[in-house]
């Protein structure tokens, strides 16, 4: 195994020789831009140094980040460019040779994880638009590093993720107090979200459901503290506060998405979720046959003049939700028509990662149109695993399900296999929000974003942890009983 020391010692003196000759070349050359290289290579190793704080500072970033375009490149700050230090961390890391856990490296869902990336790659190759193409794995990169492998090295033991959780819980209980006093002085409307939220939040949709996902996180931490602790009060008051934004950001489906994680959790804990999948996967084929069959669908085409968004009136708006007159609800069916025709016409490979927006108009059906088709907000498919299989074809659907379906069945195993309350309450948790996210991938498409994403792509770093922590607990428990045992005999 190689030695982490010597490495930041090679690493250090490789780049002291660069920055030397960086400030030679400035000096020799007449620019002084080269003397700005010294500082930089510097930053980079006070980052690999310094990995841990860039890392709670990228979750206190998350509630606060908003999107900057500079052109036709859209950043969002100060999130992304955290992460894509922290990327640069982790190729530091390989680079002085320091490890993560190998059980970590390994583990299933991290191979899972690696194919994704590499049929990303491959589909740049038969991408409509490659240089998206490129452009999203990028991300994709900085996203992964920063939320599933960068944990790999900070989360040592379950304590760890306690300053994870502060990070972002001190952060987002702020923002969502702001949030939910700027929408009391409006009096709370329904038209009036949208602007309460903002510029934090796009939409009330990411506001509510990120809400949504972290809440579950807040009910684990409420255990952590004496009950008249100043901490124990903040979170408690911080489970009031976030289900109060839930209840009026009006989103529909962080309202179903709680109820159903309720229902899921139970089910885990008494041992039926592997029949409750199979349900669920057979109920989800029978439906795609039903309306596929003699074009069932097309009987559910809206009528364009009825289909209409109730702003100001809520109780309408719900009516024309169950009414099939709702024109969210019909632009999504718009969507996923159109989806569905691009699967068709290109089912192995897709069209390319990052193409259904500027594709989808071509595979679109007259017939579910409404009065928001223009999509002037360049909004893609509000299903993810639509939109992944008309992207990336039946390898990258394939690979998405498994990775989810096996994220579900891990926490299922850990937590009947341990016997440590603190594990199963974090499995719970992490369950819990993985559910809630699978509600709203079949509406939405949150996966690239950075305040719902986070919490997704750290979710699949938690479910492998919790994994090799809860087998280091069995084993543990079975040492300690065969050292009693022994000792009885002897």
């Amino acid at each position: 195994m190689s030695n982490p020391t010597k490495g930041y010692k090679v690493a250090f003196f490789l780049l002291t020789t660069c920055s030397l000759i960086a400030i030679l070349t400035g000096f020799a050359k007449g620019n002084l831009l080269f003397l700005i290289a010294p500082f930089c290579i510097l930053g980079a190793l006070m980052a690999i140094t310094q990995a841990r704080s860039i890392y709670y500072l990228l979750w206190v970033s998350i509630p606060l980040s908003i999107d900057y375009s500079i052109g036709t490149f859209t950043l969002t700050l100060f999130s992304e460019p955290l992460m894509i230090a922290l990327l640069a961390v982790l190729i530091g890391f390989f680079a002085v040779g320091k490890k993560a856990n190998d059980r970590f490296m390994t583990h299933p869902l991290v191979v899972i994880l690696g194919l994704q990336l590499i049929w990303m790659v491959c589909s740049i190759f038969y991408s409509v638009a490659p240089a998206l193409s490129i452009k999203y794995f990028a991300a994709k990169l900085w996203f992964f590093a920063a939320f599933i492998f960068i944990p790999a090295f900070i989360l040592q033991r379950i304590d760890d993720f306690r300053a994870t959780f502060w990070a972002l819980f001190a952060s987002l209980s702020i923002v969502i107090a702001v949030c939910v006093a700027r929408h009391a002085a409006g009096g709370f409307g329904f038209g009036e979200i949208g602007s309460a939220v903002g510029p934090f939040f796009a939409n009330h949709v990411g506001f509510s459901t990120l809400c949504g996902l972290v809440i579950p996180f807040v009910w684990y931490a409420s255990n952590w503290y004496y009950k008249h602790s100043l901490k124990n009060y903040w979170i408690h008051f911080g489970v009031l506060l976030f289900l109060v934004a839930i209840a009026i950001s009006y989103t529909r489906t962080t309202w179903l998405s709680l109820p159903i994680a309720l229902v899921a959790v139970w089910l885990l804990k008494k041992r039926l979720f592997p029949i409750s999948l199979a349900v669920g996967v057979v109920a989800i084929i029978a439906s795609l046959f039903y309306l596929s069959h003699n074009n069932k669908y097309l009987d559910f085409a809206p009528d364009y003049n009825k289909t209409f968004f109730n702003k100001g009136n809520f109780e309408k708006h719900l009516e024309a939700t169950y009414k099939l007159e709702d024109v969210s609800g019909m632009e999504r069916v718009y969507r996923w028509v159109a989806a569905t025709n691009m699967i068709k016409a290109h089912p192995f490979t897709g069209t390319g990662t990052n193409t259904f927006y500027p594709e989808y108009k071509r595979y679109t059906i007259t017939a579910f149109k409404t009065n928001i088709s223009d999509n002037q907000e360049h909004s893609t498919t509000h299903n993810y695993f639509l939109m992944v299989f008309s992207e990336q074809g039946i390898i990258g659907f394939s690979l998405f399900v498994i990775l989810y379906i096996l994220l579900l069945w891990y926490a299922h195993k850990i937590y009947h296999r341990t016997q440590s309350v603190d594990i199963q309450r974090l499995t719970i948790a992490t369950y819990f929000s993985l559910i809630v996210f699978l509600v709203h991938l079949m509406l939405g498409d949150m996966v690239e974003s950075d305040k719902t994403g986070s919490v997704f792509l750290f979710c699949i770093a938690l479910i492998i942890k919790l994994d090799i922590w809860s087998k280091e607990s069995v084993n543990q428990k079975n040492l300690q009983e065969s050292k009693v045992i022994s000792s009885e005999t002897d």
